[in-house]
């Protein structure tokens, strides 16, 4: 299993079996009333600790991210604990439904006697108090839904996912409310409650850093653009920016956020060049694939202050084997160029086999990807409207069972070439893929 594959699974067996301890037994027998109960508390508390991880982990920690290999992957960790805490959102709003339907099956005990029915006891908040928790939460559901909804469509403007995305914050702290006012009184005298209080604290001071615009903010430098080299027959950009002293440097393969436009907003981008501390320069070379990104041609000017976030990313071809091979297709070739630039500067002897992938034929940066490869001595493999193949890379490779595989490009292809070299022997942590898509 991947390292997101076991932090998902790890998140809710753990929230499970943490919520079980406070539970756990039941009253006996169980009855409609107890499960109904105890359905409610489970779907509300899981919702609310998943929201409270993935509000969490928009804070783009560092930690979080290495262990994870890599800011791309906490995002899609990010998006699918994102996605399960609005199933369980659901569930938890369906609660009312759930006793009627129980008692017609006839799982459970419908005659309860009246010591069995007061598992509600005195409540610790007036009633007024429980019905407008009751009230918010209903309500932060349907918001949620609106804005998960929003940002699962492609479709929608990237700058309007951002804004709808920051307000689910506002929902979040809502929905702590909530939380603390409906959740199970006994909850909070529990190890369970200590923690669930705890990871509610912090999901709560990180929805308040992304409301006052803190996330990132200590990894941005200004900088201005000093050179754009359009390629207009395939929809590219290449724009150079200098940055300004606070840059950390970046190691090739990273990516960063770039703001053009304060308006539009960060956009994530492969950085395309090395890094000379004397220099200070970076490269990001842009396809127009988006709303945003088909207007960069036209927009980005000579001169004009930019904004640069970062570096994130652990796609660094740090590895042991004895050789590599790197796929780029598409606009995914950005880090194989920035790693032959940085060739250039730190020799490096292992051999290198570059797979470049592209739809459309460009002379110039044809041209140009041959003499950088040449100088980095990196052999480079066209496929131009062509399809590469897994099994096509093991005979131009003979020694590929010594290698390690670098791909970025579209997932599909990535997981259709990652499952035929694993079938063929290749081991999992051999292959790294790097997963940039954000939404």
């Amino acid at each position: 299993m991947k390292r997101i594959d076991i932090a998902y699974w790890l998140i809710i067996i753990s929230f499970t079996l943490l919520w079980l301890t406070s539970e756990f037994p039941f009253d006996a027998p169980m009855t409609v009333r107890i499960f109904k109960h105890a359905y409610m508390q489970y779907t509300g508390v899981m919702a609310t600790l998943l929201m409270s991880v993935v509000t969490i982990m928009s804070l783009r920690i560092p930690t979080i991210n290495h262990c994870l290999d890599g800011l791309d992957k906490v995002y899609r960790l990010h998006k699918w604990l994102g996605i399960s805490a609005l199933v369980f959102a659901v569930l938890h709003w369906f609660g009312d439904g759930i006793a009627p339907l129980l008692a017609k099956s006839g799982l459970f005990a419908v005659i309860e006697t009246k010591q069995m029915a007061r598992i509600h006891g005195d409540h610790l908040f007036s009633q007024e108090l429980r019905d407008s928790a009751k009230t918010i939460g209903e309500i932060g559901v349907y918001v949620v839904i609106l804005f998960v909804s929003i940002a699962l469509m492609d479709k929608i403007p990237y700058h309007l996912f951002k804004k709808t995305h920051k307000w689910i914050s506002v929902i979040y702290l809502l929905l702590v409310f909530h939380s603390v006012i409906l959740t199970k009184e006994d909850y909070w005298l529990s190890a369970f409650g200590l923690g669930y209080g705890l990871i509610m604290l912090l999901g709560s001071l990180a929805a308040i850093a992304a409301l006052l615009g803190k996330i990132g903010a200590s990894k941005k430098t200004a900088g201005k653009i000093i050179k754009l080299t359009p390629y207009d027959d395939v929809g590219v950009i290449e724009a150079t920016i200098e940055m300004q002293p606070g840059w950390p440097g970046h190691i090739a393969g990273q990516f960063a956020f770039l703001t053009s436009n304060n308006h539009e907003g960060a956009h994530p981008y492969t950085i395309s060049s090395d890094w000379c501390a004397e220099r200070r320069q970076l490269v990001f070379t842009i396809k127009a694939l988006g709303d945003w990104t088909n207007q960069l041609r036209g927009w980005l000017k000579l001169d004009m202050p930019v904004v640069v976030e970062g570096p994130y990313g652990d796609f660094n071809f740090n590895d042991k084997c004895t050789r590599q091979i790197w796929i780029g297709a598409g606009i995914g070739i950005t880090p194989f160029i920035a790693k032959m630039r940085d060739r250039l500067h730190s020799p490096d002897t292992k051999p290198i086999d570059l797979f470049v992938c592209a739809s459309d034929e460009n002379a110039r940066i044809q041209r140009k990807l041959e003499l950088l490869a040449k100088k980095a001595n990196v052999s480079i493999h066209w496929y131009i409207q062509e399809k590469l193949s897994a099994e096509k890379i093991r005979q131009l490779v003979p020694e590929w069972h010594h290698a390690s595989v670098w791909f970025c490009g579209p997932a599909p292809f990535g997981e259709s070439v990652k499952n035929d070299m694993r079938k063929a022997g290749m081991k999992r942590a051999d292959f790294h893929q790097e997963l940039f898509q954000f939404r």
